[in-house]
């Protein structure tokens, strides 16, 4: 069982259910979000269903790629209609998943530090966004962990769910790694990139709401890349579906359909949703629903952003439509006319990048350098901190 993947785990054993949260826990090692009764999901759906287990022998031979590409386009769908295609919320370190337990942290991760960095990637994506493409084997980890002594932790979910229940999942798994961690964790570190930032939003605000223990050590989130204020791109989409919908045409209609069953987590991007009220009224498909919360971030945690653009001249009429390709800086950088919708973050704490897409800001050694230069700077920062809170 142990460094299982999911395509070994498609036979899952009876489920736990954790009905608080909302999860199924299979085993120690896989989270899933338990939204659907397993009955009505087995009863309904029967021609979706073949399509999606068609698809599943496909991708038996396509490689993991495809299927992260899957989830992030049709994830929700795949949770209820074909779940052993569905991947379940996971940690990773050395290419293997963790069951986290005491016994397996322990195997599993070779050097242990009181310091531990949580990766987590972005919509289509896993976690080997974040290795370098001439140099494989090189990451944001696994630099970190010989410059600053951090403990890497790569996640891989299924970034088709709504980016809160990813964020519920996230929170929950993060506790269980607090409690059986090989050594006391002092300091904990988290940098999402894309969706992974939103993800990771979600999860410190889960986690304080639910007095979760290791959101208190917490200290840094770094989101790279991040739509706070969405993304053009589904602001479009979301348009051309409406207006495709409401043609009273039956091909329009049948393409408009199709277009609307693009998943909830590429429709939270339109506005940067992290929490279940902002979605669960049922206005996300309607014409410009706008239900967005207040930005609320932990006062003891250092948030810092980053973002790119597509010409080297940031101000380049290019750049500033479409941002880094995806995301636009006014968007990665939390700046709005709402104030309620802002970052409210100060200038050293915000780094653009002109010239970066919005792939290259997950490996690229420049981006790197400011990483490891915020991090050093706020691990002088916390060794003169009280060490208990």
């Amino acid at each position: 069982m142990l460094g299982c993947q999911p395509t070994e785990c498609s036979r899952p054993v009876r489920p736990k259910t954790n009905c608080d949260i909302g999860l199924t826990v299979q085993g120690p090692l896989l989270f899933r979000p338990s939204m659907v009764d397993p009955q009505e999901s087995e009863a309904g759906g029967g021609k979706r269903k073949r399509f999606f287990n068609t698809v599943a022998g496909l991708l038996k031979t396509g490689g993991y790629r495809g299927r992260s590409i899957l989830n992030g386009i049709v994830g929700n769908h795949l949770h209820r209609q074909a779940p052993a295609l569905a991947i379940p919320f996971q940690l990773r370190s050395g290419g293997r998943t963790l069951a986290l337990t005491k016994k397996d942290l322990a195997d599993a991760i070779e050097s242990p530090s009181n310091k531990i960095c949580v990766f987590v990637h972005g919509l289509t994506d896993d976690e080997l966004v974040w290795n370098y493409k001439r140099e494989p084997g090189r990451n944001y980890g696994m630099l970190l962990e010989r410059d600053l002594a951090y403990t890497p932790l790569f996640v891989r979910y299924n970034t088709g769910l709504h980016v809160s229940e990813n964020g519920r999942l996230f929170a929950e798994m993060m506790e269980q790694l607090f409690k059986n961690y090989p050594h006391r964790i002092n300091e904990i570190t988290m940098i999402g990139h894309s969706m992974g930032g939103l993800v990771t939003r979600s999860a410190a605000s889960y986690a304080t709401d639910k007095k979760k223990k290791w959101v208190r050590r917490l200290k840094n989130v770094i989101m790279i890349g991040t739509p706070h204020l969405g993304a053009p791109l589904e602001k479009l989409g979301h348009i051309a579906t409406r207006t495709l919908l409401s043609i009273p045409l039956l091909p329009t209609r049948i393409v408009g359909r199709v277009a609307n069953m693009r998943s909830d987590g590429i429709k939270d991007l339109r506005h940067g949703y992290t929490e279940d009220r902002e979605w669960s009224d049922g206005s996300q498909d309607r014409w410009f629903s706008l239900n967005k919360s207040e930005v609320q971030l932990l006062k003891h945690v250092r948030y810092f952003v980053i973002s790119g653009s597509l010409t080297r001249n940031p101000d380049h009429p290019v750049s500033f439509i479409l941002g880094d390709s995806l995301v636009r800086n006014a968007s990665a950088s939390g700046k709005s006319i709402v104030p309620e919708f802002e970052l409210k973050l100060s200038p050293d704490r915000c780094r653009q990048f002109p010239g970066f897409s919005h792939a290259s800001l997950a490996h690229h050694p420049a981006v790197y350098r400011q990483l490891r230069k915020w991090l050093q700077q706020n691990s002088d920062w916390i060794a003169g901190e009280p060490k208990r809170f």
